[in-house]
């Protein structure tokens, strides 16, 4: 579909239309369907007419933008014409608008991702290929599904396009070049898990298609902590070089005659080329390099019963089912409940987020948490490349290292995120480890939520590095 949409000349859209049944509006022999449902009247000489809604209202309330199914339309597509039972509108891919009423100008747009072109993605304020990808599933996981396995064939065309963006595959709607990202993803609403009509689990637990709800992603670079598993060779490696080329010839000049490193908000974006907005070339902005020829081509992440085979450091917390400040339910209503964690020793030390679902069924006690990734502070702007890779992984707890006398206070809301600051040195750069709440049966485990754990507290707990299996 991505080939149909991208390529077409433009795109036809019923926007008025509630089925695929529906005539097109303003189409036929009937008078009626020549008269615009618009008023105009000569009072004293003077015109007056009733102003037809913008196209942004217009599609906002309509069938065809909120169906799962017509999402890849809205956003592959170069040039859309809307037929209403008011008028009709043409837009194209620089947002320009052409409307029976009102003539040209400039339109406000459908949807926030940055548009795609010849399988790549550009962007006008220094985007990455995975604040695009973010960006629409954030926009998609809002629209209606009548069928339940349509949850990933809807987007199939969009994923498509990024393919090339990434250098990579998707796994159940993942990118595999940035799955240590990709995960981080948390509900927004009461989500709940994705079932046919049997009762049957649809899609893993670890990918947002496993759940009915819209999501959203951090953003915050995640540095990977964890050792994926090939299941066909049982041989462990990492993200970093899952990355890179498959040739050793190679290894040495790839990454310095191709990229570049830019330093924006605190975080580093890598550029390599791609093409710009009218198809020459340009820059394309990466989380991490990522090779031509990567190993993606020959490893693979899961096998065919939807699971990610990984070692990881684990420990235990306490949940009491206390919830932070800024996310409290009341009134025994629960959406997404920011539950807080605690130690052994009754210190908060982060924050786990889980559906109302979930958070429900959940008692007072000790509960697995996986380390996945560390990341930082949003007010943190030291570059991850300033201390060593791994410093974290041996010699027992993080050291506070000198960072120009500035001291940082946690950013509860924009982190999502709140620990005990008596106790633990939020100074520390990226002082922070992405966590996941699981529960196991018979060897399999299962994701409930997603949060965040100050990485000195995790550390004191005495985690130990175990095999998951992640369905």
């Amino acid at each position: 579909m991505n080939k149909i949409y991208s390529q077409a000349a433009w795109c036809l859209v019923t926007a008025s239309a509630s089925s695929a049944n529906d005539p097109l509006p303003r189409i036929g022999n009937e008078q009626d369907n020549l008269r615009s449902p618009y008023a105009s009247r000569t009072v004293q000489g003077l015109q007056l007419a009733t102003k037809p809604p913008p196209l942004y209202e217009l599609i906002s309330s309509s069938r065809w933008g909120s169906r799962a199914w017509t999402y890849q339309e809205n956003v592959l597509s170069q040039r859309r014409l809307y037929v209403t039972n008011a008028q009709a509108y043409f837009t194209c891919r620089h947002d320009s608008m052409f409307s029976e009423a009102r003539g040209s100008e400039h339109s406000q747009r459908l949807s926030e991702v940055t548009y795609f072109n010849k399988g790549h993605v550009y962007g006008k304020q220094n985007v990455t290929n995975f604040e695009v990808y973010s960006k629409a599933v954030e926009e998609y996981t809002t629209r209606d599904m009548a069928l339940q396995e349509d949850a990933l064939k809807a987007l199939t065309g969009v994923l498509s396009y990024l393919q090339t963006s990434f250098r990579g595959s998707f796994l159940y709607g993942l990118p595999d070049t940035e799955i240590d990202q990709a995960l981080l993803w948390r509900p927004r609403d009461n989500a709940i898990r994705r079932k046919d009509r049997t009762g049957r689990y649809l899609f893993p637990s670890w990918s947002w298609a496993g759940w009915i709800g819209s999501v959203e992603f951090e953003q915050n670079l995640a540095i990977s902590r964890v050792k994926w598993k090939n299941p066909h060779t049982g041989k462990f490696f990492s993200t970093e070089s899952f990355r890179r080329p498959d040739s050793d010839s190679i290894d040495s000049c790839w990454y310095r005659d191709t990229w570049s490193e830019e330093d924006i908000h605190g975080s580093i974006y890598v550029s390599s080329g791609g093409f710009d907005e009218n198809g020459k070339m340009g820059e394309m902005r990466y989380l991490h390099p990522v090779a031509d020829c990567a190993s993606t081509k020959d490893w693979m992440f899961f096998d065919i019963k939807q699971r990610l085979q990984f070692r990881a450091l684990f420990c235990c917390f306490k949940i009491n089912r206390q919830h932070d400040r800024y996310a409290s339910c009341s009134r025994g209503m629960h959406n997404v409940c920011a539950l807080k964690i605690f130690s052994f020793s009754d210190n908060q030390v982060g924050t786990i987020h889980v559906p109302g679902s979930i958070a429900a069924l959940l008692q007072p006690g000790a509960f697995e948490f996986v380390r996945l990734s560390r990341t930082r502070l949003n007010e943190d702007d030291t570059s991850h490349n300033q201390f060593p890779a791994d410093y974290d992984e041996f010699g027992g707890l993080a050291i506070p290292q000198a960072h120009s006398g500035q001291k940082f206070e946690p950013d509860y809301h924009p982190n999502l995120f709140q620990f005990d600051t008596e106790k633990f040195d939020h100074t520390v750069p990226w002082c922070v480890y992405n966590v996941m709440l699981i529960e196991t049966k018979d060897g399999i485990s299962q994701r409930l939520g997603i949060g965040k754990v100050h990485m000195d507290a995790f550390l004191q707990e005495s985690p130990v590095w175990k095999e998951f299996i992640l369905e």
